[in-house]
């Protein structure tokens, strides 16, 4: 009796095992590219990243950027406006975003407080 409860549990390892290595494979039959190398931008998605020339990059075009930052293609990786604000939390400082009705804005420092000595006397 053993020996035959043996080979099932070997034989359900086996398919286990096959199992999990097929899955692992693409419709292909081809095994996903190794990082930093894609076929697309599902295999870059994890780290945050876009498949561009078979690599995955930062950027590969202005829309994978920050709405304030531009993609550099030569290093592929976003360059930052200074300044450039979509709300106050990207502004140093206690800075306040200044959109003016557009999408992105400057940040201006927040305006100073006055103290109760420097208001005018009635």
């Amino acid at each position: 009796m053993r020996s035959t409860s043996g080979h099932r549990v070997l034989l359900l390892g086996i398919a286990v095992l096959l199992l999990a290595f097929t899955s692992c494979r693409r419709s292909s039959g081809e095994l996903p590219p190794s990082y930093p190398n894609c076929s697309s931008d599902y295999n870059c998605a994890d780290k945050g990243e876009h498949c561009v020339k078979n690599k995955c990059v930062k950027c590969g075009a202005d829309s994978h950027c920050h709405p304030c930052a531009k993609c550099d293609l030569a290093s592929n990786t976003c360059i930052y406006a200074k300044n450039c604000c979509v709300n106050d939390g990207d502004c140093k400082d206690g800075g306040q975003c200044n959109r003016s009705g557009k999408s992105t804005g400057m940040c201006v420092a927040p305006a100073p407080r006055q103290s109760p000595t420097s208001q005018p006397k009635k």
